[in-house]
């Protein structure tokens, strides 16, 4: 920047030359062909690399073909139980709502009683729903949700069913309690 001040004179100032900008354009060239060599320089490796470094580069090689060929076997079976766990979870969700579904169903059919062909109804239901959804389930795990759909149901609407009066109508604890 310098040679291009004292070139000119003032900054800014260009004289009276024919070309204003060609001093300008000589030292922007001159800076990038520069910078082209330097980085040419720090880029270029040795020519010779030292015996040790080719051993070390193939021993690193083999050590991290070796890492992979045994970590790769783990990680795939970890990964297909993680699956199956998960796909067996999302099964048993989907299999309760399904029951619950049937449980619904069943009590707008035969809503003054009639249990054995509540539980009749609801087991065709989900049988039904669950083979079209993929859900593979035997009998015993259909009523069991199915069970467990009605237990939710009933203690959703009788919430008091079942509860001793005792229970219910306890005295409080604590201090400050006068008895």
């Amino acid at each position: 920047m310098r040679y291009f001040i004292s070139k000119v004179g003032k900054r800014g100032d260009y004289g009276s030359s024919a070309e204003p900008g060609r001093e300008h354009e000589q030292l922007s060239r001159f800076r990038l062909n520069n910078l082209d060599e330097q980085r040419r320089t720090v880029m270029q490796r040795p020519t010779e690399w030292p015996y040790w470094a080719e051993v070390a580069q193939d021993v690193l090689a083999v050590v991290l073909a070796l890492m992979a060929i045994m970590v790769l076997p783990i990680l795939s079976t970890r990964a297909t139980k993680y699956m199956t766990a998960k796909g067996k979870e999302h099964q048993r969700v989907m299999l309760h709502r399904i029951a619950e579904e049937a449980a619904a169903l069943a009590e707008a059919a035969y809503p003054g009683g009639g249990g054995p062909q509540k539980l009749a109804l609801a087991m065709r239901y989900t049988q039904e729903q669950a083979e079209k959804s993929g859900i593979h389930a035997g009998t015993d795990a259909i009523r069991a949700s199915i069970e467990k759909a009605v237990m939710d149901y009933n203690a959703m609407v009788k919430p008091w069913a079942g509860i001793p009066a005792s229970a219910v109508l306890r005295p409080p604890y604590g201090e400050g309690v006068s008895q």
